[in-house]
């Protein structure tokens, strides 16, 4: 992205620039910019308020879905058609569908301030790493939280099934329990 010439500009396989595409950016414009890992497009998410769908195929970016003006958003994520936006301002992850161009859910995951968002085989995760709390996001917004490590004593980890009868996690002494081995009849 070429902010100053207010352009995408494509490059070809050798690296060369093979054109480039005209981009609606204001002088004062802030942008995060992702691409697809399945498609030639990419996205930028302007500080406006706003998310610029570029179809590098098409050579045009004339898709705008609008967000919310005085937000801190980061990076969009795709998968499943769907693209995840966090809103750093919010704690929220804006999920838009990219057929019909609108916001579908608005997903709590934390409070305000930084995270990781990620993608991998289809599912998003969310990772806040200056604390414990991540989670999974699903394409309609339903959020499942996985903590990674114990807030109380993060050395330990967090509380793992265990065959001892006090619900805490396996001493490091004790045995690990065997497993059937599957290549045996």
């Amino acid at each position: 992205v070429d902010v100053a010439g207010r352009k995408v500009v494509k490059v070809d396989d050798d690296g060369a620039a093979a054109g480039s595409i005209e981009l609606d950016l204001r002088k004062d414009d802030t942008l995060q910019v992702s691409g697809s890992p399945h498609n030639e497009r990419m996205y930028v998410v302007l500080g406006r308020g706003a998310l610029d769908v570029c179809d590098l195929a098409a050579g045009k970016c004339d898709k705008v879905i609008p967000l919310a003006q005085g937000n801190d958003f980061g990076a969009a994520i795709e998968t499943g058609n769907r693209l995840f936006v966090p809103n750093y301002s919010t704690g929220e992850v804006w999920i838009l569908d990219l057929t019909q161009s609108r916001v579908v859910a608005k997903a709590p995951v934390l409070q305000a301030g930084q995270f990781q968002l990620l993608t991998r085989d289809g599912v998003v995760f969310y990772n806040d790493t200056a604390s414990e709390k991540a989670g999974v996001i699903t394409l309609d917004g339903v959020v499942t939280e996985a903590a990674k490590y114990n807030p109380a004593d993060p050395s330990k980890g967090t509380n793992l099934a265990s065959s001892n009868d006090s619900g805490s996690p396996p001493d490091a002494t004790e045995p690990a329990p065997t497993q059937p081995n599957p290549t045996q009849t």
